[in-house]
């Protein structure tokens, strides 16, 4: 289960941000974009919240036990803890009794005994997983006993589907013109539902072989049987995902009863499909490479190599995946081939180390989970301790681990700020070196949180939790579990450990801006509330310090990015006149208001604001960014080359927008003191932006586009033609006459806008 926030955090999220709206208008589709991203506390908190209203429509009060059930059932799906697995598996079971019960007649009843039999047989595949632990050899059959017993109590619920969906389907005309949509609509559901009753009993009879001893006559004769019914649903169903997912599954029976030729046959197949990302493909494909990988990594294969490239490749394009259970299955093939190929004869010894070590800290990994792979791991990290010549080394108590891991911590921050000062191949040679040691930092520091106790000290504990936060943020891929760690020491010890709490909460908001980042753009949304949240946290709380102000910017410029310019400006302008950040604040609240104007002059004229309040957005604009740039130009030396170059940078973005302003309101003199004729002009600051990079070369077509702009205006055609012939030159080093041509209509279409503008205004100018 992945744990959203603190229980203290939970409440009013909902009434934030963007999530907000989509929650208000339309809650059981928020509620299912929850579930897919397995924040199933998050749901069954916002499941709390609709019961609760009293202004609930009918419709959707009468669905909150179907959906607490699905929300129970696809948590105890994601579990990797059998007794945490069955104990929601009951509770998902008593919810959809429960919504059977009230509403019988409902159109999900026939889903929700589906449901049940899910149920049913996901506490079968739990049984099966405690039967083939060695920690349970002696109730093995037993436990195999209550498995078939389950399945086959989901059986008669599936084939009780199976004969309502068949009749159903039946009762329709083979054709159906597709001009009767609610007749065709309801032929097309019952097809696709019956297809999936078929698919279900094929499944039944491939879980009943797994509670038989892998090779036995009972197991392969229900693996055939298996196999035959889905080849049977792929033949009439290929064109359906179900007849995909059934291709799949007879290549696993394929697999596991050693036939791997059939089984890569399939599965390259499959593979060859190819959907849109968080497609019903993406997750098919996923679990095919799993499998394929497991036929690579058998004894008649042994292509160990292959199975670490493509997994590799694999993990680094799904840093964030849907389906966490097939993600780690996909890694602990890795690390089987990585165990196996250090062992071959061919592999250097450097090579061997190598690929020991790696497979050891995957191991490491993995095993912190209980489920399927916990046993298994556990004796993969003994045999590699024991190769590599080591016990386990590890820490037995809480000091002596923090203690290491304070060591670590220190050696990744000297590092860190090594990586700061450095670029290109030498960064990154920094940077390979920091992975492996902020990995080990992170198992010392869960080494330590899980040897903790009463009697530790409980700061250092906080500080522990801290220092495992700031390491998963460095790593990039556990972004929310930093988030959540800083979030828990912030509001939990917030009196005890003030400091602590502060720097605690200022990097959860950054780990959840970073999770943010790392999510697929069609899956974002819940962590804009958070980075809110905790912003206003860390403001009520201490709202003087530095870290205050840099929240509200960090917020500022998620807001930016986002296209929210008013939102953005709102949380710029909050930073107060006593802060450091101010006068950087302000030239973005300045930069802000600028695109709240633009945006307000794109939109379509029966949409757009009151000429009085756009040209306020404007004159406000221009207010703060000419107070802003004034201030800010007096705190630097006067000499161009004596300026700081960030400073210099962050000095000439809003001097190109108030020059863009200035322009458009007909102050030319005042664009080209701003663009060339200061000593602290835009195109003085050119030299501050690397050469040669798009920011370079963005900042100069655009300062020497509004200063030919400029020129024009004043009417000094010869400095007009030289600022022409320097845009040609930046122009056609970054990308030739195309490029050139595209900033001149650009620039055409700019001035023929400027005048319509101005002629819709009744300018005086015109």
């Amino acid at each position: 289960m992945r744990r959203m926030l603190p229980a203290l955090g939970l409440v009013g999220l909902f009434c934030l941000g963007s999530a907000c709206v989509e929650a208000a208008e339309r809650p059981l589709d928020f509620l299912e974009a929850l579930r897919r991203r397995d924040y199933f506390d998050y749901a069954i908190t916002y499941l709390e919240q609709l019961e609760g209203r009293s202004d609930l429509p009918t419709d959707v009060r009468d669905v909150l036990a179907y959906e607490r059930g699905m929300t129970l059932l696809e948590n105890a799906r994601s579990s990797r803890d059998p007794e945490s697995q069955g104990r929601l598996y009951d509770e998902a079971r008593v919810q959809f009794e429960k919504f059977l019960k009230d509403h019988p007649e409902h159109p999900l009843a026939g889903p929700a005994n589906t449901e049940v039999a899910q149920v049913l047989t996901g506490k079968a595949q739990a049984l099966v997983l405690q039967a083939n632990s060695p920690n349970n050899s002696g109730r093995k059959d037993a436990l195999q006993q209550q498995a078939r017993q389950l399945l086959g109590e989901a059986r008669k619920v599936f084939q009780a589907a199976h004969d309502r969906y068949q009749a159903e389907y039946d009762k329709y005309d083979k054709f159906i013109p597709e001009s009767e949509k609610a007749k065709y609509a309801a032929r097309e559901k019952a097809f696709v539902n019956y297809a999936q009753a078929q698919f279900h009993l094929a499944r039944m009879i491939h879980e009943e072989a797994q509670t038989h001893e892998r090779g036995s006559p009972e197991n392969r004769k229900l693996l055939t049987d298996a196999a035959n019914g889905f080849e049977a649903i792929h033949a009439r169903y290929r064109s359906l995902v179900v007849g995909l997912y059934a291709r799949m599954w007879q290549g696993k029976c394929f697999e596991e009863m050693d036939e791997l030729t059939k089984a890569l046959g399939i599965y390259n197949e499959l593979l060859n499909h190819r959907g849109k990302d968080n497609s019903p493909l993406e997750d098919l494909q996923a679990r095919v490479l799993q499998f394929r990988l497991v036929c690579l990594n058998h004894e008649k294969r042994k292509d160990w190599a292959v199975v670490i490239q493509e997994a590799q490749s694999w993990l680094k394009a799904n840093r964030n995946p849907s389906n966490q259970r097939v993600a780690m299955g996909i890694q602990w093939e890795m690390v089987r081939a990585e165990e196996a190929l250090a062992r071959a004869e061919s592999t250097s010894e450097a090579d061997r180390r190598r690929l020991q070590q790696q497979a050891l800290d995957a191991a490491r990994k993995i095993n912190r989970y209980p489920g399927e792979f916990k046993d298994a791991s556990t004796a993969m990290i003994r045999r590699l301790l024991a190769e590599l010549d080591r016990g386990s080394g590890d820490p037995k108590d809480f000091p002596t681990a923090f203690s290491l891991a304070r060591t670590q911590v220190d050696e990744i921050r000297a590092k860190n700020a090594q990586i700061q000062q450095t670029q290109g191949a030498e960064r990154q040679k920094l940077v390979d070196e920091l992975l492996p040691v902020a990995r080990e930092a992170a198992r010392t520091l869960t080494l330590a949180l899980a040897l903790a106790g009463k009697k530790d000290d409980s700061t250092e504990v906080n500080r522990a939790r801290y220092y495992l936060a700031y390491v998963y943020y460095l790593l990039r891929d556990r972004s929310y579990d930093a988030a959540v760690l800083c979030e828990f020491v912030a509001r939990k010890f917030q009196k005890d450990q003030p400091d602590l709490a502060l720097d605690a909460a200022y990097l959860a908001q950054a780990a959840y801006i970073q999770a943010y980042h790392r999510e697929a753009k069609e899956r974002r949304g819940p962590e804009i509330a958070w980075v809110v949240d905790i912003c206003n946290y860390i403001t009520q709380n201490w709202p003087s310090s530095d870290k205050a102000q840099d929240a509200r910017m960090n917020l500022g410029g998620l807001y930016a990015e986002l296209g929210q310019p008013a939102e953005a400006a709102k949380w710029y302008g909050s930073v107060p006149e006593s802060a450091p950040q101010f006068l950087d604040a302000q030239l973005k609240a300045g930069n802000a208001w600028w695109n709240v104007y633009v945006q307000e002059q794109t939109r379509p004229e029966g949409e757009r604001k009151p000429k009085e309040q756009i040209d306020e957005l404007l004159q406000q604009s221009r207010q703060i960014l000419q107070g802003a740039i004034t201030r800010f130009e007096a705190q630097l030396p006067r000499e161009a080359a004596q300026v700081d170059p960030a400073k210099f940078r962050d000095l000439s973005l809003p001097k190109l927008t108030l020059a863009t302003i200035l322009n458009g309101a007909g102050d030319y003199r005042g664009a080209l003191d701003l663009l060339v004729d200061s000593p602290l002009s835009v195109v003085a600051a050119l030299p501050s932006f690397q050469a040669g990079t798009k920011p370079h070369r963005d900042v100069a077509i655009f300062a020497y586009v509004q200063a030919l702009r400029a020129y024009i205006g004043t009417n000094e055609l010869a400095k007009a033609q030289g600022a022409q012939k320097e845009l040609d030159t930046i122009v056609s080093q970054g990308g030739g006459g195309q490029a050139l041509i595209q900033v001149y209509v650009d620039f055409g279409t700019q001035l023929k806008k400027e005048v319509q503008r101005l002629q819709a205004g009744q300018d005086p100018r015109l």
